[in-house]
């Protein structure tokens, strides 16, 4: 063992020790290292250091791509929006774009079951967000945009995605769509 790291592990060896002595609560790592000997708890931060390889502990950022092929869009209402990484193939009409959803779960896309055309309010994250990471230059800044939600009786929630404009369209109305989950 190199002499900075028998100097590091010895120097938190003694912190915790030191710590053992305050009352506070305990996890298992604590405990093994309190009771165990200074090479046996080398050997288990060798192990923790070799199961961890590769790990970011950096959360995803908005935009980024994640392991399952998904676009994390942003947020809405606390809770995240992961979105396909490119829009569907065609334009089509309210109903069409129900189906469009429903094929993607039967086909578990990116191994997904939960596909949908996305809410009123996230279709408007996806538009504040068109440009960061993986989804810049993904949407056709020229369409109109399908979310799930009805808007009277024949018509459905749009958003225009060259300025962000929202309106209700009739849902026989071709139109872009981006499927969220």
């Amino acid at each position: 063992m190199s002499e900075e790291k028998q100097t590091a592990t010895s120097d938190f060896m003694n912190w915790l020790r030191a710590a053992s002595a305050t009352p506070a609560p305990r996890n298992p790592l604590f405990d093994f290292a309190v009771n165990h000997t200074q090479e046996e708890v080398d050997r288990k931060l060798d192990q923790l250091a070799k199961a961890f390889a590769g790990f970011s502990a950096r959360a995803p950022a908005i935009g980024d791509e994640m392991d399952d092929g998904t676009i994390l869009a942003g947020y809405y209402k606390g809770k995240p929006v992961y979105a396909t990484p490119q829009d569907a193939p065609l334009t089509y009409t309210f109903n069409e774009a129900a189906d469009y959803a429903r094929q993607l779960n039967a086909q578990k896309f990116l191994g997904h079951d939960d596909w949908r055309a996305p809410s009123q309010g996230e279709l408007d994250v996806l538009w504040e967000n068109r440009n960061q990471g993986k989804l810049a230059g993904t949407f056709n800044e020229a369409a109109w945009y399908w979310s799930s939600t009805p808007s009277y009786d024949f018509n459905g929630w749009a958003q225009r995605f060259s300025d962000g404009s929202p309106t209700f369209h009739y849902i026989n109305v071709l139109s872009s769509l981006r499927c969220v989950r």
